[in-house]
This record gives C-alpha cells, sequence and structure tokens, in this order.
C-alpha cells in the first residue's frame, strides 16, 4: 500500500464512532492570519518558532505517525489523487534540497535553506492533515468557518491601520513572545500609506483580503443562522475595502479572478444584480476613499514607470545566467535568499526543470482539483462550496506571477490547505472494488455505448460540465431539397484499413521527411544561420496565413458518412478563393510585415512566396478526398515526389549562388509539384455549387476554429514572438531545433493521424474496437517516440556539432528542452484530434484547442526574455501540463480510464530511461571523439533500448514486430491490442 493510499482515506473498521469536529485544524485556520508569522517564542528558533508553522509541523508528524501506525487492510478505502498530487510536490522539492546541501555556502544561505525546508514540512503537513481529517462538506464549512474568523480580523487589522493610527498586529501576541522583525513601519505608495494587516506584505495582505470575499458570500448565503448571515457579508464586505488599502496591483488581479471564477455559479440574473452593487460601491469607496483609489488608479496606469517594476526586472536579468550555470535543480531549496516577486522565477533559481515541473504539478493539481471537488458535488451548496473554494484557491495561485508566494507563510499555508480541501470529498476506489466506478457515475455497459442522458445519475446530471451531444448532433444532417440530388455514400474500398495506411502513410513520411530535412540541413550548412533565418520568418508568416486556407471543409469531408458529389468542387473553390484573397494581402503588406520583423530583405521573399498561398490552398481537397477513400499510397507518392524536386531545385539555386532564394525555391517548388500531382490523383475541381456547404458547415467551423487554427498559432507563436523580439539569428537557432522536435510529431500525426481520422469516422458505431485501436497507436507511438526524443536529446551535442558545424551551437540547449515537448506531442496529437473529430465531438475538439491555445502561449510568453532557450523551457513546460487535459479528453469521448492512459506511457519512459543511460556511458567512454560517441553511443543505446522491450514488455515486442510485419505487406498471427 502507497503512502498516499494509506494517507488519503482513513475509514473506520466495525461500527463507527461518531465523528468530532476538526477543531486542531480549525484553530490553525484561525491562527494563521491572527497572529504575524514574525510573533514568534524568544529562543534560538527565530522565525522557524511561529506558532502557525509549529503546528503545522506537528500535524505532518502525526500524519507519518498515523501512516506508520494505521491499519491497512480496511474494506472500502479509497484513492485521492490530491494526495498524489501534494506528495509529488514534497518529495521533489526535497529531492532539490538534499542535492543542494552538497554544496557548502556562507551561514546567512545555509539558514535560508533550513528556514525553507521547515516551511515546506509545516506546508505539506497542514494538507496532508486536510486529506487525513476532512470527509464531509459539512467539515470542509466548519474549517472555512474558521479560517473566515481570522481572515475577518485580518481585514479589520488593514483598514484600521489604513484610516486611523491604531494597529492591533499584536492585540493576541502570547506573554513572552517576541517580534522578530527590524523594520515594523508601513510605507507609502504615491502619497497612500500600503496596510499590511498581520501579513508580512502588502501584496500577501490584499490577496488574503481578497480570499475574505468569496468565504464571505458564500456563507451570507448558505449559514443556518441569520446572524451568522449577517457577518459573513460584513466580512466580504471587510475584505472588498481592506484590499485596494495595500495599493496593490496584484490584488486587484486576484480579486477579478476569484470573482469571475465564483460567478460561473450564479445565474445571470444574480451576476447582474452584484455588477451593479460593486459599481455603486466602487463610486461609494472613491468617495470615501479618494487618495487610496487614486494611488491604486495611478500604480495601474504608470506600471511602466514604477520603480518597483524597474528594480524586478532588474533581478530577472539575474536569473538567465543561473538557469544556464544550474539548469536542473537550480541552487536548491533556499540557495537563492534574494527575493524576485515572482514565484516561477524563484522556481527556476532554486529547483531549475525539476522544480518548475513540480510547481506545475501543484498548480495543475489546484485547477483539476476544482474540477474533482465539482463533480463529487451531489447538492446545489457543495457545487457552490467547489466554486468558492477554486476562487480562493485561483486567487492566491495567480499572485505567484507577480510575488514570491512561498516566501510568505499566510498566503502559502492557506493556498496548500485551500488545495487538500478542493479533493477531500474526490476519490477513486482501489482494485477489488471496481477502479474508476464512482459512486456518482454509472458504469457503461457491455457494449461500451455510454447510457443516454435520462438514464445517468441524479448527481451525475448535477454536474457542471457540460455535457457533449452525440456524434449525429455534430455531423451535417441533410438538408431537404427536392432540387439537391440524394447525397451518395463511398463505401470504405475493400481490403484498405489501419496497417495498409499506416505504411503508405510511414514510407511516404519518412522518405519527405528524410529527403526534406536532409535537403535543408545541406542549404542551412551552406548558407548559414543569417540566411537561413529571414526565410524562417517568411515562413512563419506563410504558416500564420495558412491556418485560414481551410475552413474545416476538409473534415467535415472526411468525417460525413454522406457525401454530395458537388461538395469537394465547391469547398475547393472556396479554399482557392481565400488563397487568392491571402496571396494579395501578402504582396501588400509584406513591406510592413519586414519593418516589423526588423529584416529588409523578408520583403522580396514574401513577395516570391505569396503564390504559394494559393497552391497550398488547391490541394487541400485534393488530399482529403484520398484520405476518405484511404488512397494513402497515392498520398505518399506525391509527398515523397514534391519534396525529393523541390530539394534539388533549391540545391541548384544555392550551387547557383543563391543565398536565402535557395530556400524559397524549394519552398515553392515543393507545394507547385504536390499540388498537382493530388489534383491529377483525386480528380478534383472547383465549381460554383456552393450552397451545398450549408449542410456541413456547423462542423466545419468548429473542426477549424479547434484543429486548425487554434493548434497551428499555438505552435507558431514561438516562432513569431522570438522572430519579432530575439531577430533572425536567435530563430535561426530555435527553428533548427524546433524542426528537429516537429520531425516525430509530424511523423505520428501524418503516418497515423491521417489513418485514425477516416478510421476513428467509421468506428464511431463500435466504441470497443475504437479503444483498442486508440489504445494500439497510443502505445506504438509512446514506443517509438520517448525513447528517440531522449536519443536525440543526449546525443545533441555531438548531432549538432558533426551535422550543422560549430556555429550552431547555441541551438544544443534548444534542443534537449524541447525534445520533452516533441516526445509527448508525439504520442498525444497524431490520436486525441482524430478522436474527437472522427466521433463528432467539435465542440470538444474547440474547447480543448481553445485551453492548449492558451496554455502554449502563456508558457512561450513567461520564456520569452529569456532567448530561445526561455522560450523552450516554457513551451515544454505548458506541454507537460497539457498531458492530464489529454487523458480527460480521451476519457470522455472515448471512454478510456485514466489508468490505462497512464499505463500506456510506462514502457516507453522505462525504455527511454535506458537509451539515454545506455548513450552516456559510450559518451563517458570515448570522451573527445564525436563521430564515435554518436557513431557507437546510438548503436549502442538502440541495441540496450530493443534488449529491455524484449526482456521487459515481451507482449509491446511481439506487437511492434507483428505491426511492422503488417506495415511490409506480410501477413502474421493477430496479437491483442
Amino acid at each position: 500500500m502507497s503512502t498516499a493510499q494509506v494517507v488519503a482515506e482513513r475509514s473506520g473498521v466495525g461500527e463507527r464512532q461518531p465523528e468530532t469536529k476538526p477543531w486542531t485544524l480549525a484553530v490553525l485556520c484561525v491562527l494563521i492570519p491572527v497572529l504575524p508569522a514574525y510573533v514568534i517564542p524568544g529562543g534560538p528558533l527565530k522565525s522557524n518558532g511561529a506558532p502557525a508553522k509549529v503546528l503545522a509541523v506537528m500535524l505532518f508528524g502525526l500524519v507519518v505517525l498515523g501512516f506508520l501506525a494505521g491499519r491497512r487492510e480496511r474494506p472500502g478505502r479509497r484513492f485521492n489523487p490530491g494526495v498524489v498530487v501534494i506528495l509529488t510536490f514534497f518529495f521533489t522539492w526535497v529531492m532539490i534540497y538534499g542535492l543542494g546541501l552538497l554544496h557548502i555556502d556562507d551561514p546567512l544561505i545555509e539558514a535560508a535553506k533550513a528556514r525553507a525546508i521547515i516551511a515546506l514540512v509545516a506546508n505539506v503537513g497542514a494538507a496532508l492533515y486536510v486529506f487525513t481529517r476532512i470527509k464531509t462538506s459539512q467539515d470542509r464549512d466548519f474549517v472555512l468557518g474558521a479560517l473566515l474568523i481570522g481572515l475577518s480580523f485580518e481585514c479589520a487589522v488593514g483598514l484600521l491601520q489604513g484610516i486611523s493610527t491604531l494597529d492591533l498586529r499584536f492585540v493576541f501576541k502570547p506573554p513572552g513572545f517576541i517580534v522578530n522583525a527590524e523594520d515594523l513601519t508601513l510605507t507609502e505608495r504615491i502619497g497612500a500609506k500600503r496596510v499590511i494587516g498581520t501579513a508580512q506584505h502588502a501584496i500577501e495582505f490584499s490577496v488574503l483580503a481578497v480570499a475574505a470575499v468569496p468565504l464571505g458570500i458564500y456563507f451570507a448565503r448558505n449559514a443556518r443562522r441569520t446572524g451568522v448571515r449577517v457577518l459573513s457579508a460584513l466580512a466580504a464586505l471587510l475584505g472588498l475595502a481592506a484590499m485596494p488599502a495595500a495599493v496593490s496591483r496584484s490584488g486587484v488581479i486576484s480579486l477579478a479572478v476569484a470573482l469571475l471564477l465564483y460567478m460561473f455559479f450564479f445565474r445571470v440574473r444574480v451576476i447582474v444584480t452584484a455588477v451593479v452593487a460593486l459599481v455603486i460601491a466602487i463610486g461609494a469607496y472613491i468617495v470615501i476613499f479618494p487618495t487610496v483609489v487614486d494611488a491604486l488608479w495611478r500604480t495601474i496606469t504608470g506600471s511602466a514607470d514604477d520603480p518597483s517594476i524597474k528594480h524586478r526586472t532588474e533581478d530577472y536579468a539575474g536569473v538567465s545566467q543561473i538557469f544556464h550555470d544550474h539548469p536542473y535543480f537550480g541552487l536548491g531549496l533556499g540557495g537563492q535568499p534574494h527575493l524576485l516577486d515572482n514565484e516561477w522565477l524563484q522556481t527556476v533559481v532554486q529547483g531549475g526543470v525539476v522544480g518548475i515541473a513540480a510547481m506545475i504539478v501543484l498548480s495543475g493539481g489546484a485547477i483539476f482539483g476544482i474540477s474533482a471537488s465539482l463533480r463529487a458535488a451531489r447538492t446545489s451548496r457543495e457545487r457552490e462550496q467547489a466554486y468558492m473554494l477554486g476562487a480562493v484557491v485561483a486567487a492566491i495561485l495567480v499572485s505567484s506571477t507577480t510575488f514570491d508566494l512561498f516566501y510568505y507563510q499566510q498566503a502559502t499555508m492557506l493556498f496548500f490547505i485551500g488545495v487538500a480541501l478542493l479533493w477531500t470529498t474526490y476519490g477513486i476506489p482501489l482494485p477489488g472494488q471496481g477502479l474508476l466506478t464512482l459512486p456518482w457515475r454509472r458504469p457503461p455497459p457491455p457494449d461500451g455505448t455510454p447510457p443516454p442522458p435520462d438514464e445517468r445519475p441524479v448527481a451525475a446530471m448535477k454536474t457542471p460540465v457540460p455535457e457533449v451531444e452525440p456524434p449525429v448532433l455534430e455531423t451535417a444532417v441533410p438538408i431537404s431539397d427536392p432540387k439537391v440530388p440524394a447525397a451518395e455514400e463511398i463505401p470504405p474500398p475493400a481490403g484498405k484499413g489501419l496497417s495498409s495506411g499506416v505504411r503508405w502513410t510511414s514510407v511516404s513520411m519518412v522518405g519527405r521527411e528524410i529527403a526534406r530535412t536532409g535537403f535543408t540541413v545541406l542549404l542551412a550548412r551552406l548558407i548559414g544561420p543569417d540566411a537561413f533565418g529571414v526565410v524562417a520568418q517568411a515562413t512563419v508568416y506563410l504558416g500564420i496565413l495558412s491556418l485560414l486556407l481551410d475552413q474545416g471543409f476538409a473534415s467535415a469531408l472526411i468525417q460525413r458518412p454522406k457525401l454530395d458529389r458537388y461538395m469537394p468542387g465547391a469547398t475547393m473553390t472556396i479554399n482557392i478563393s481565400v488563397g487568392a484573397v491571402l496571396a494579395a494581402i501578402t504582396v501588400a503588406i509584406a513591406p510592413a510585415w519586414a519593418a516589423f520583423m526588423h529584416t529588409s530583405d523578408l520583403k522580396w521573399v514574401l513577395i516570391a512566396i505569396a503564390p504559394s498561398l494559393v497552391v497550398r490552398a488547391a490541394a487541400i481537397t485534393p488530399r482529403a478526398m484520398l484520405w476518405r477513400e484511404m488512397e494513402f499510397r497515392k498520398n505518399g507518392i506525391a509527398d515523397f515526389s514534391s519534396a525529393l524536386i523541390g530539394g534539388a531545385v533549391g540545391l541548384a539555386v544555392v550551387l547557383a549562388g543563391g543565398t536565402y532564394w535557395a530556400l524559397v525555391a524549394q519552398l515553392v517548388t515543393t507545394d507547385v509539384v504536390i499540388a498537382v500531382m493530388l489534383i491529377a490523383a483525386a480528380g478534383s475541381w472547383p465549381n460554383l455549387r456552393l450552397g451545398r456547404l450549408r449542410e456541413i458547415a456547423g462542423f466545419s467551423w468548429r473542426a477549424f476554429a479547434g484543429a486548425v487554427l487554434l493548434n497551428s498559432l499555438a505552435r507558431n507563436a514561438d516562432n513569431l514572438l522570438i522572430g519579432r523580439f530575439q531577430g533572425a539569428q536567435s530563430l535561426a537557432f530555435y527553428a533548427l531545433a524546433y524542426r528537429l522536435l516537429l520531425l516525430p510529431v509530424q511523423l505520428g500525426v501524418q503516418s497515423i493521424g491521417s489513418v485514425l481520422f477516416p478510421l476513428f469516422a467509421r468506428l464511431a458505431e463500435d466504441l470497443p474496437a475504437l479503444r483498442a485501436e486508440l489504445a494500439r497507436a497510443t502505445r506504438f507511438m509512446a514506443l517509438l517516440a520517448l525513447p528517440g526524443m531522449a536519443l536525440i536529446a543526449i546525443a545533441a551535442p555531438q548531432l549538432i556539432h558533426l551535422v550543422f558545424g560549430s556555429a550552431w551551437a547555441p541551438a544544443i540547449p534548444v534542443i534537449r528542452v524541447l525534445a520533452m515537448a516533441g516526445a509527448l506531442q508525439a504520442v498525444y496529437q497524431p490520436s486525441t484530434i482524430p478522436v474527437m473529430l472522427g466521433l463528432g465531438y467539435a465542440k470538444l475538439q474547440l474547447r480543448y484547442a481553445v485551453l492548449c491555445t492558451v496554455v502554449s502561449i502563456g508558457g512561450i510568453v513567461a520564456g520569452l526574455p529569456f532567448g530561445p532557450f526561455g522560450v523552450a523551457v516554457g513551451y515544454s513546460a505548458a506541454t507537460v501540463a497539457l498531458v492530464p487535459v489529454e487523458w480527460l479528453v480521451r476519457k470522455r469521448a472515448a471512454g478510456v480510464s485514466l489508468r490505462e492512459q497512464f499505463a500506456l506511457l510506462i514502457p516507453g519512459l522505462h525504455i527511454a530511461c535506458w537509451v539515454a543511460a545506455a548513450y552516456a556511458a559510450v559518451a563517458l567512454v570515448l570522451h573527445g571523439h564525436n563521430f564515435a560517441i554518436l557513431c557507437g553511443g546510438t548503436i549502442f543505446a538502440l541495441a540496450v533500448g530493443v534488449g529491455v522491450l524484449r526482456l521487459a514488455y515481451r507482449a509491446q515486442f511481439e506487437e511492434i514486430l507483428h505491426l511492422a510485419q503488417r506495415l511490409l505487406g506480410k501477413r502474421g498471427s493477430p496479437v491483442s491490442a
């Protein structure tokens, strides 16, 4: 039994004893905001002796003692994923702390390390005690009520600090305790006093005041006694009044996030009433406290000239160097006592990539905890409680981007308690009780078809997650029109299935990428990074506009069971028209785009490649029709031939003396050849029967917005931003690494994803068969992509120096970081979008695309100040954070359990570790001989990987052999998925 499982559930055996209220936890929740963290008992402990921290450490000891002494054979046990989140965060940082102890620093830093590990134990101890003690929503209400009492006192102290000289910070200071703070005077900002209440900083106070608002609203609506409801409403008003007194931008952002999240529970009428009341309250506040409001407004609008912002950005400049010197584990927990006003950058400095991964796990656990709490809610009050808790946690979490959150005791401890409270009512039965058979969800019937909405349990009907329509609602329904001929049904071609399609798409993909990448590498070496960067900037622009060429009609042509014979020609007409308009726009704005990218030569390059937009548009419909008919052989021949011919033309141009024009010639020639061959193979020609497209317009625009527009926007945002702010050379280094990242992704998407989309559309009525194919594809890609990208990452120094030359050395760290993102994307992208579109879940796919785009661009923007390497770290971190989203989407669309999806990754991850270790061993033995390391290390690593696969995962090994035989056109004995 694991620690997570034992800590997560402590249900009794035999006759249950009456549950007592969680008084200890309630006392802690009152103590945290009431007593300042710098009020401590006299003695050597100093700041480590803060009463709330000491109590939380004791709770950690109680949890450990309970784990060691508790019985584990009790029936009815459940597994709580929130415990896994907290323990993962804890043990990761304990490991980082241990590694940091290997470096002996000056006494101040060593003392900071001790304080940091004690604070970590206290925060985790409080969270784990919540898991062991809170079992019902009533328990949560009791603890949250105690927290509201403490926060109300803190807000009152802060408000009195602002309007009078009365300071009640130490009114509850126990006898014999001392104040461990050098300066207790309140500062000013733009003429207004910045209050701090009992907190250590004005930002911390503003965030805690925000937390009091949703808490007060919740109890004002749900408390049983009228007096409690009135006091709770006053507490919410007190929080709203106290927050601006801190004169903090972070507080305003936190308040906006908290209210926006909480409002999802309420009806529109209530929201409108609340907005009107809030406007009136703001007007009254302006009249009563004009100085505070003026200071807050000028703080927000004058951020560019704010000295605190300038000092903060100056501090950020040193982060890049520290990360370069200590990329994986940073300086260790507490190894950087200088604060950076940004918890994520503080994590980069103290924990490196591993610390950021732990932070992503904790933040993701908080976000998914909101969903878990909502899914477990059975009543309206429990749903509101989940939204309220989510608002409190989100308000504290969002402040981590502008505030070194984990340095301050009150906000940090409340955040950990809030995350744990979100997860307390959610659990998964352990094996022997029907894993994932939750009490509020009925098991699916044996045929795999989801139950109709009217047969689902009442609790499931109350879940706030919107239901997804059956596929028939997303597919186009024929319009009744006597003038329109009956739609023809195109049956699947005989003998053309997954193996045949994957065989031809794999062969064409490998051949095309070898040709295209080989010619690109050769041209890049011949023309150099600067010329390569000019065309890379143009390619970014071309990639952005190419998003608009399809409008989603190609996906509708593939997914639709019955197809009108005029639809392909009509979609081709629309695509070509859009391409022509975009080409004209490109020619018109080419000078402005070149000026925007700070590259004068880019103007003529854009004008030269503008016709490619029309050519690419003309090839969309023919390719879709060939995919629909499972004619992957013709697609493959066109792809491979165009790559060869385009590369040959580009090489001819560079040998004739051209520089970046060689890459332009390669690009345009490739597009023309592939368009001509696809049109000839599919026989599609434009027509003007545009009215036929009304039948598929709804599905098309959702597929376009999700699978095409948003997904591609996320893919091109990094190149666009680097090209704009870092220059052509930086973009060249990043683009080269990104091309290696895209190699396995394109291999999976175009060789497997293009086959799975039409295949899933035909298996929409047979979910068990669809799940089997989905599992097989995911497992196959994990076994290929994870070890493959691990090998590329570990071999990057030798690969770059030998293949590209020493001028491309700055791309090495970028390649290593992007390898992780490339591996995960190669595993999931080939099948996630096809399964949603194939089953007709275009709305779900659109929501999925919006989330992925927002998270990816957020990671890119966060890393942009640190150059291409920082962008790579941000993009990879975003990719890792989206993996649980991939699992949930697959579970919702196809019914694949989370446990099954995680198990599909285990073999690939295991083999990847062995492959990387084998190559590293060869590199260590043959140090200094790059060619020998690259060749010998690759061969040895692959041999080790195959051996581990053969010995440890025999079933998967035989499955791959069987699939390889099928891909080669041979017949073998079937292997179960």
